[in-house]
């Protein structure tokens, strides 16, 4: 027989998954000493519950699988909200396992004790407290099953100190696999729907995709481009469907919105029929939702019925996998325009030809050494020679914070290969989330890209990627302060600058003292010497670059 904390990790390692992240204290330790006797499941300490629940994000936005983070009853659980919060925003599948007070002891108002399911609620899709070690399995199963399904998300188990080490008798059953629980959840399109949607895009004179974070969960990749070439279709992303589309492909036309690209922007905005897929049409990616024309009419296909018609008047909305849905509408395509297609490569049409030359041009204008040179530290050089370092699958994590307008224009060439808070925009997220990421996915460049005061908020964890050997590369843009606010008190109180400025510590001395490789540079010519000796020592590392805190 087995304990109840035994079975929720024999459930969880049985699912495939591998590490669980977190910080220990005596409510958990049941579950930490199951880990330590189940078979290919393994635990990693870190210093703060946020890393661990950002570590686990990152994990699950390279993988699609589930990250899975363990915190201590009270104060822990209090420090998973940011990570959580992010989560949730983000449609990412994060497991949260928290210890609580024993059963008898819950609502005593006893040591450490806090609502944590009440605290969690609103920033989960799923919370629940196992009773009973008979009904440990059943209930962990079932936080699998929630965080997977439909738009997936994060789920909370509490697990009380005196369960947690009650054997039972009922045992942890049939392995539940994670790629079983996604294409059990997966909602194919009424053909009726898909048919008006052919019709719509084909009567349409300038039609965009635009393709959200819905498609890379539903790994519509391969399809998306399938179906895009068939007409062709112009390929829009948001920030979070950055990857389904390699922007150098002769269909991409970047990203819009408040991270996205001014040409982009300005396409979406021009299309008399947008088809979009898996997005929430958030007001980042449109602006306040200024970027829809409000004569273009709107397809939108995603899972979560919820964001149907919610932001805009929609001519069509269904509700379906965006795989699902790319499938039936390419093969209903290929019916229409069969012996239409105009003979010739794509990118020699006339409409694409002039899609890829503005896209291009604007790249270049952006990055172009004498638009800029004569202002010390201005951040577009030292992006493009960041870009230069990087293979084409290279994993781009970015921070919060001014500099995301300059480094957010690094090409994507595949998927899964841009991370970003997006939802929540947090500070302290994007450092583990890189960490989570290179332990998703070790054979691919990882770096992160952040202000100063954003790995000030969790620079501890350095030491932990030294520890674990966690070989991530981390280029902290150093304004001196928090630039975004910053800029914003210029603007709008007068140009007093009250608690945005701050002399940080050297970054790359801080690094050198932690363990890890430790670099400045304060010219463009020097980060792509830099940056390639952490990529290539397969170390974690720090680059410091010096950033004009006058530069806005």
């Amino acid at each position: 027989m087995k304990t109840a904390a035994e079975l929720v990790i024999q459930v969880l390692a049985d699912a495939g998954v591998k590490q669980v992240f977190g910080i220990s204290g005596d409510s958990v330790l049941a579950l930490i000493d199951a880990i330590e006797r189940t078979p290919g499941i393994d635990y990693m300490t870190v210093f703060h519950e946020q890393v661990g629940t950002s570590m686990a994000d990152g994990y699950a936005r390279v993988t699609g699988n589930p990250g899975v983070v363990m915190a201590h009853m009270g104060p822990g659980v209090c420090n998973l909200v940011i990570g959580l919060a992010s989560a949730y925003r983000d449609s990412t599948p994060v497991i949260a396992l928290s210890g609580v007070r024993e059963l008898r002891k819950i609502g005593r108002d006893s040591w450490h004790e806090i609502d944590q399911l009440g605290l969690l609620r609103p920033i989960t899709k799923w919370g629940a407290r196992i009773i009973s070690a008979d009904s440990a399995a059943r209930v962990t199963k079932t936080a699998l099953t929630m965080a997977l399904s439909g738009r997936p998300g994060p789920v909370h188990i509490e697990l009380p100190k005196d369960i947690a080490k009650v054997e039972s008798s009922v045992g942890a059953g049939a392995a539940l696999k994670f790629s079983a629980i996604q294409e059990a959840s997966r909602v194919g399109p009424n053909p009726k729907l898909v048919e008006k949607a052919c019709d719509l895009l084909l009567a349409a004179d300038r039609p965009v995709i635009l393709a959200g974070g819905g498609v890379l969960r539903s790994a519509a990749e391969q399809s998306l481009l399938a179906f895009a070439e068939l007409l062709p279709i112009p390929v829009a992303t948001t920030s979070n469907g950055r990857g389904t589309i390699p922007e150098d492909h002769p269909l991409a036309i970047g990203p819009i919105g408040q991270y996205g690209t001014p040409f982009a922007s300005e396409e979406i905005k021009q299309a008399d029929v947008v088809l979009a897929l898996g997005t929430r049409f958030s007001d980042v990616a449109t602006r306040d939702w200024t970027l829809i024309s409000p004569s273009a009419k709107i397809i939108h296909v995603d899972m979560d019925a919820k964001e149907l018609g919610r932001q805009f008047e929609e001519a069509l909305s269904m509700v379906a996998d965006a795989r699902l849905f790319l499938k039936a509408a390419a093969a209903e395509m290929k019916g229409r325009t069969k012996g239409k297609r105009p003979a010739g490569p794509i990118e020699g049409q006339p409409r694409i030809a002039a899609l890829i030359k503005g896209r291009d041009e604007e790249f270049k204008s952006f990055f172009d050494p004498s638009a800029h040179a004569a202002v010390p530290g201005k951040p577009q050089l030292l992006v493009k020679e960041i870009i230069g370092t990087l293979k084409r699958d290279a994993i781009i994590v970015l921070g919060a914070g001014l500099y995301a307008r300059y480094a957010g224009r690094i090409p994507v060439r595949a998927s899964g290969s841009y991370l970003k808070s997006l939802g929540l925009g947090a500070l302290g997220w994007a450092f583990p989330a890189a960490l989570g990421a290179k332990l998703g996915q070790p054979g691919r460049q990882v770096v992160c890209l952040l202000g100063d005061g954003d790995f000030m908020s969790v620079i501890q964890d350095l030491s932990t990627a030294v520890r674990e050997n966690i070989p991530v590369a981390v280029v902290v843009f150093n304004d001196y302060g928090h630039g975004s606010i910053r800029e914003l008190q210029k603007r709008e109180y007068g140009g007093r600058i009250v608690g945005s400025n701050y002399t940080p510590p050297p970054f790359d001395e801080l690094a050198r003292v932690m363990g890890a490789l430790g670099f400045r540079a304060t010219k463009p010519e020097e980060v792509k010497p830099a940056l390639g000796k952490i990529l290539d020592s397969g170390k974690p590392g720090v680059l410091e670059i010096s950033i004009n805190p006058k530069i806005g």
